[in-house]
């Protein structure tokens, strides 16, 4: 493996379940699928959350023009 520069612990287990075999190598755990916004390094777990973040996101030059289309759907849905 690489050199390290600075001490890395590493914790190695396996997780077993009786009446299932496992590999010493199998992958137990997948980390799960994040998503990020284009314009800034928010994350979020979701596609929907970043969508609905990217409209108003301060970095999205668009953000002005979502807004104010924003504003005009709000009016037109006013009873």
């Amino acid at each position: 493996g690489a050199a390290f520069t600075e001490l890395n612990y590493r914790i190695h287990c396996v997780l077993t379940i009786k009446g299932i075999k496992w590999g010493a190598d199998a992958t137990e755990f997948a980390p799960p699928p994040a998503y990020k916004c284009e314009f800034c390094p928010f994350m979020a777990p979701t596609k929907l959350q970043v969508s609905n973040h990217k409209r108003g996101c301060l970095r999205n030059p668009a953000r002005a023009a979502n807004r104010a289309r924003d504003r005009d759907l709000n009016e037109k849905g006013k009873f």
